[in-house]
């Protein structure tokens, strides 16, 4: 889970375990670069991606922040693919 703006609006955004396994292995500049893409691909087309928005940035990152911890990652995911 990656948390972005958009807008004013505050958001987070999925990426695919595949994707997020080929960024822990780039370079923190390459890896941001990716991050970035993928942040672009989300804003052109919100609908075809697992995102959640929220109405400030504290609670984008506090739900970011859950869905990385392995305990309470499983509650979180479910709740932003409903």
């Amino acid at each position: 889970m990656y948390p972005a703006i958009q807008d004013g609006v505050f958001f987070v955004f999925a990426i695919c375990m595949q994707c997020h396994g080929r960024l822990t292995r780039l370079p923190a500049r390459s890896r941001h670069k990716a991050i970035n893409r993928a942040y672009c691909n989300v804003v052109d087309d919100p609908c075809r991606y697992a995102h959640k928005a929220f109405e400030n940035e504290i609670d984008a990152r506090l739900f970011a922040g859950l869905a990385a911890d392995p305990v309470t990652s499983a509650g979180v995911i479910d709740e932003l693919l409903a």
